[in-house]
């Protein structure tokens, strides 16, 4: 027996909720559930496809493409078999196939019910990404990015150029701060200009690493402030990095890790504030 499930997936930035809702006459232990799945996000620049797969230990594997409609929408359909413990996968590749995202949960597949699951699609490949990877803000609002490491061991030192070019020059860099914790060895060098910066970051103490012993950490949370103008009811800023060396410290010498490293970018949207006359 077959019947539908409609699945949601709305997805800000990189974070992927799915919405389940199904139905049936009768439970039949070996029913397997029509899926529809659509989804919305913000495609990161480096993904060319993504994929969905579903495993257990009482199914085959199942692997779905996920096809694209009008640039932003993802759209796949399968057939589940109903039971426990089914693992929800869902990855990006690269144009060659290679998987750079992949985040995945679990949950049971019944009838009469409505599930949430949430994925969180996280790098897997030597990463710079910036977050949140989308924001949207009424002009004359202060906001932050942050630019974080992922699947980079023993980064030592790292200069980068960030980008943040906007359709109408509403935003502006105000500050740049790195690491937290008041102990840190780090020393941070940076110059912005109206529509760029350059970030220079560093250990001082040969021992310390910018990121943790899985390679990943926060290098750095960029402020912004935005003004408003009458003649731009609207404004989107692209923010992308440009990365210009990174070194690992590996016994007495540095070693040039930068060709083994992907960039991901962000956008911030602006709007005009709504004036409400009586």
């Amino acid at each position: 027996m077959v019947k539908n499930k409609y699945w949601m997936l709305p997805i800000a930035g990189l974070a992927m909720v799915i919405l389940a809702f199904g139905c049936s006459e009768k439970i039949v232990p070996s029913s397997r559930v029509n899926m529809q799945v659509q989804a919305k996000i913000a495609v990161p620049e480096a993904v060319d496809q993504f994929r969905l797969t579903i495993t257990a230990e009482d199914i085959e594997t199942i692997i779905v493409p996920m096809e694209f409609l009008n640039g932003n929408q993802l759209v796949a359909e399968t057939e589940v078999p109903s039971g426990p413990a089914r693992v929800f996968t869902v990855e990006g590749l690269d144009e060659l196939s290679r998987v750079l995202y992949r985040g995945e949960t679990t949950t049971d597949v019944n009838y009469q019910e409505a599930v949430t699951l949430d994925i969180d699609l996280v790098p897997v490949v030597p990463m710079l990404r910036i977050s949140p990877r989308t924001q949207e803000h009424l002009m004359t609002t202060e906001f932050q990015v942050s630019i974080d490491a992922f699947n980079i061991p023993n980064l030592y030192n790292i200069t980068m150029d960030v980008l943040f070019a906007s359709q109408n020059d509403l935003i502006w860099l105000d500050s740049i701060v790195m690491s937290p914790d008041p102990d840190s060895s780090r020393r941070l060098s940076w110059e912005g200009t109206y529509d760029a910066t350059y970030i220079w970051l560093s250990e001082s103490d040969v021992d310390s690493r910018l990121v943790d012993a899985a390679g990943k950490g926060r290098l750095a949370t960029l402020y912004f402030n935005s003004h408003a103008d009458t003649q731009a009811p609207a404004d989107t800023t692209h923010l992308e990095i440009l990365l210009q060396s990174a070194y690992e410290y590996q016994a007495t010498a540095l070693d040039s890790i930068t060709y083994d490293i992907y960039t991901d970018d962000a956008f911030i949207y602006l709007t005009e504030p709504v004036t409400i006359t009586e």
